[in-house]
């Protein structure tokens, strides 16, 4: 039974070691594309480890090309990013300067949180600058160009690119993992590079059996892909890699195969590796995580809007599923920032004896970043169709329409609950001012 259901039985802690100890640790293009998206102490102590690394890191062909691909456009969607991170500051901003009439924070906390709002602001600027300057001179590409020489995989040719489509067309119409979540992408793919953009999760998982198979050593992938093309889930859970991808790895290198999200991987490095990675930079890529997968969440299901009515009901309940799912609190790490630190100011405020008080105020931040969130899906749906990609289908169109007007009516009803939370606080205040509290 543990030969043909070896996929299904956790390994023994003897044999998790031997592969920390022995596997070619391999990284997918976006792993190495966050690069872009992290602090620059977070991205210093990963460049670190893969320095550490170095004998042992490899990346398929795949992902290379995928890198340069979208390297561009990445360093372009951060300056987006920081766009977006100061409407989000002024916005907190105007909504204080109207609850001046609500004495419910101190002068001197205003005081401070001012100050750190124009620090932020400050800093998001220049880090913008910093950004939109690597696209003709980039000192992370450097790093990666450095690190990755000779330590990517060799190119398919396009004799063995196109067995490799059809193979996929067939594993996709079967949902065979990985990659048939990127069918949506282009629904008839016909040229080599739309072939390739479908067909490319596929390409890097073969590519990664045939280096196995190679230097007959395991592998530890390293991927921030959360698609269930790659994972396998329970009941909202991610248990592991899909057992799948272990068989057919098995069958094909017969090799041990792990998988980790960039967060988990430095963690188990930490742990494993003795490796300096702080705790500090694990939980920002945790976030950085927890934001790309919700925004991939919303982008994908505005994706399918495309051709909505080819899927079955339980697809489409399960995009408006994973839609309603997305944590709004997570949606921006600028965002977090903030409710850190009001969190924090809101320690010195004098109402934090009574906890009702403080109740209603953590409800109207949250309150207010859910706004924030849903604002930021209402301007993705206006950027669809403003694209002109459902010019042709009117009923599509409408049906986007439909789902825009639904989040700026839940919107109204969200500065509705505001302004009642505000009052509430507000009469509160008053009852603990007349009882002398």
């Amino acid at each position: 039974m543990k030969k043909q259901f070896q996929s299904h039985i956790p390994d023994t802690e003897d044999s998790v070691s031997k592969v920390w100890e022995d596997a070619i640790i391999v990284f997918d293009a976006n792993t190495l594309l966050n690069l872009y998206r992290y602090s620059d102490k977070s991205r210093s102590e990963f460049v670190a480890l893969l320095q550490n690394l170095k004998d042992r890191i490899w990346t398929p062909e795949q992902a290379a090309h995928e890198y340069f691909k979208n390297r561009a456009t990445v360093i372009a969607d951060q300056s987006k990013a920081y766009d977006a991170a100061k409407k989000s500051i002024n916005d907190l901003r105007d909504a204080l300067r109207k609850d001046r009439a609500h004495p419910f924070i101190a002068d001197e906390t205003m005081g401070d949180l001012t100050s750190v709002l124009e620090q932020v602001e400050t800093e998001l600027d220049q880090n913008k600058e910093i950004q939109a300057s690597r696209i003709p001179s980039d000192e992370i590409m450097a790093d990666i160009v450095e690190i990755f020489d000779g330590r990517v995989g060799e190119a398919f040719s396009a004799d063995e690119l196109e067995a490799i489509y059809e193979d996929g067309e067939t594993r996709y119409g079967q949902k065979i993992p990985p990659g048939y979540k990127d069918i949506i992408k282009h629904k008839d793919p016909q040229t080599a590079p739309e072939k390739r953009s479908v067909y490319g999760d596929l390409i890097v998982w073969k590519q990664i059996i045939a280096k196995a198979k190679k230097d007959t050593r395991p592998v530890i992938f390293v991927t921030d892909d959360t698609k269930e093309d790659w994972w396998h889930e329970a009941h909202g859970k991610t248990i592991g890699p899909r057992i799948e991808l272990l068989d057919e790895f098995h069958v094909g290198a017969d090799q041990k195969f792990y998988m980790y999200r960039p967060d988990q991987f430095l963690k188990h490095a930490k742990d494993r590796l003795q490796s300096t990675v702080s705790s500090e930079t694990i939980d920002e890529i945790r976030a950085t995580d927890i934001v790309r997968s919700n925004e991939s969440i919303a982008k994908n299901a505005l994706r399918t809007f495309e051709n909505w009515k080819s899927l079955d009901p339980e697809r489409q309940n399960k995009i408006m599923h994973r839609v309603r799912d997305i944590d709004y609190d997570q949606m921006s790490k600028s965002q977090n920032l903030l409710l850190k630190f009001t969190k924090e100011a809101h320690r010195d405020i004098k109402l934090s004896n009574w906890t009702k008080i403080d109740n209603l105020q953590s409800k109207l931040r949250k309150t207010i970043l859910q706004k924030l969130g849903i604002n930021r899906n209402i301007e993705h749906l206006e950027e669809y169709l403003e694209s002109g990609v459902l010019a042709d289908n009117e009923k599509e169109a409408s049906e986007v329409f439909q789902r825009r007007d639904s989040l700026a009516s839940e919107v109204t009803r969200l500065n509705m609950e505001i302004e009642t939370l505000k009052t509430e606080i507000h009469h509160l205040e008053i009852e603990r001012l007349r009882e002398g509290d």
